[in-house]
């Protein structure tokens, strides 16, 4: 519906930004899984999908075929950095596919540190460690400069 064409805009407005921020392949992708792992949590929060499950799960549902497309079409080149798809094992849609599942999996099982989730999907996108925690990245990289509401809990 309105709500989830709603979402899918954000979505790409946030993906665009990144894009247009990082024009290194690798620091692209780096963005982008950070952006996928943080967005449903800075977003509407996990507490969603207790509330209206159904709703929160059908959302889910009807916006992974436009997140697939857009997470494709602004990655582009940095998602042939992946190895499954430097390799040939993979297409740039189905290593989309793979980060946009994973991280709506920490909306439906949270991870307590989603660090944790960070790390799971870099580990699969080929990225070395970094060198310092993109963790401590400001919050308007993923969120217009809104907290989280895993971070707002935190503070509280």
């Amino acid at each position: 519906g309105a709500m989830a064409a709603a979402a899918v805009e954000e979505f790409d407005s946030g993906l665009q930004t990144l894009a247009g921020i990082h024009r290194d392949p690798s620091e692209r992708l780096e963005a982008a899984l950070y952006y996928l792992v943080t967005y449903i949590d800075a977003t509407m929060g996990a507490g969603a999908i207790r509330v209206d499950a159904p709703f929160a799960l059908q959302g889910l549902a009807d916006s992974l075929p436009p997140h697939i497309e857009s997470l494709t079409n602004v990655l582009g080149d940095a998602l042939d950095t992946v190895p499954a798809v430097s390799t040939g094992g993979a297409s740039r849609q189905q290593a989309a596919e793979l980060f946009l599942r994973v991280a709506y999996s920490q909306y439906l099982v949270p991870d307590p540190a989603p660090e944790h989730v960070l790390a799971l999907v870099r580990a699969i996108a080929g990225l070395d460690l970094p060198t310092s925690s993109i963790w401590s990245r400001p919050a308007d990289l993923c969120s217009g400069g809104e907290e989280s509401t895993r971070d707002r809990d935190r503070h509280s």
